[in-house]
C-alpha cells in the first residue's frame, strides 16, 4: 500500500502535497462529496481552503503514467491461479443508468432544494439494477475472478418515498431500499444477488 500511494504521488506533477492530501480527504470522507467543503473538513486535509482551491486550479496529474504505473501493479492470485481483485459493482435503479450513466447518478438530485428532490422525470426500475448486477456477476465468474465487492447494501441518505419526486432512492445503489423513517426493504438487486450466493453462505 505504502509503494502504491508513493507512484501515486509520483504521478503528481504540481501542487504534489495539496493535491496528495485532497485525494486522501476524498476517499476518506463519509458519504458522497456534495461541496467542496466536506474534504476541506475532513481530517486527513490538514491544509486550508485556499490549498484546496489552488491545488484544483494549479494542481496536474501525469495521466500516461499512472496508467502504466497501474498496468505494471503485480495481480493477487488465489491458489487455483484465480485473481483475486476486489471489483465495486455499482448499479443503480434506473432506465438510463447502471452501464450508461454509472456513478453519476447522484446529478440527478437537486441538493439545494428543501427537502432534496429527484431532477425531471426520471422513473423508477428495480429490474434494470438487477440485470446489469447479475449480468456483472456472471462476467466476473465466467472470467475466474475469486470475488467481488456490490455497493452497497443501504444508502440510508437517499431514502426511498411514494412521491417520485422525493424518492432519492432512484439515484443510489443500495441493493435494499430505506424509507425516511427507517424501514428496510429489499430490492429485486438483492433477491438477485441472494439468488446466486444464497447457498454458498448457507454453507459456510
Amino acid at each position: 500500500m505504502s509503494r502504491s500511494r508513493g507512484d501515486f504521488y509520483d504521478c503528481l506533477t504540481a501542487r504534489q502535497d495539496a493535491l496528495f492530501e485532497l485525494t486522501d480527504a476524498l476517499l476518506c470522507t463519509d458519504g458522497p462529496v456534495r461541496t467542496l467543503v466536506d474534504p476541506a473538513l475532513a481530517p486527513e486535509h490538514r491544509r486550508g481552503h485556499g490549498a484546496l482551491y489552488g491545488s484544483l486550479n494549479k494542481g496536474r496529474l501525469n495521466v500516461d503514467r499512472l496508467r502504466r504505473t497501474l498496468a505494471g501493479l503485480p495481480l493477487p492470485r488465489a491458489a487455483d491461479g484465480r485473481l483475486v481483485l476486489a471489483v465495486d459493482v455499482s448499479p443503480w435503479l434506473r432506465p438510463d443508468g447502471a452501464d450508461q450513466r454509472g456513478a453519476g447518478s447522484f446529478w440527478i438530485v437537486n441538493w439545494f432544494a428543501v427537502p432534496p428532490r429527484i431532477r425531471g422525470d426520471h422513473p423508477r426500475d428495480e429490474a434494470v439494477q438487477a440485470r446489469y448486477l447479475g449480468e456483472l456477476i456472471d462476467q466476473y465468474d465466467a472470467e475466474r475472478v475469486h470475488g467481488c465487492f456490490v455497493f452497497t447494501f443501504a444508502m440510508p441518505d437517499f431514502p426511498c418515498h411514494e412521491d417520485p419526486r422525493l424518492d432519492l432512492d432512484k439515484a443510489g445503489f443500495g441493493i435494499v431500499a430505506v424509507t425516511g423513517d427507517g424501514a428496510c426493504r429489499p430490492k429485486e438487486a438483492f433477491h438477485e444477488v441472494a439468488r446466486r450466493y444464497g447457498d454458498t453462505a448457507v454453507e459456510e
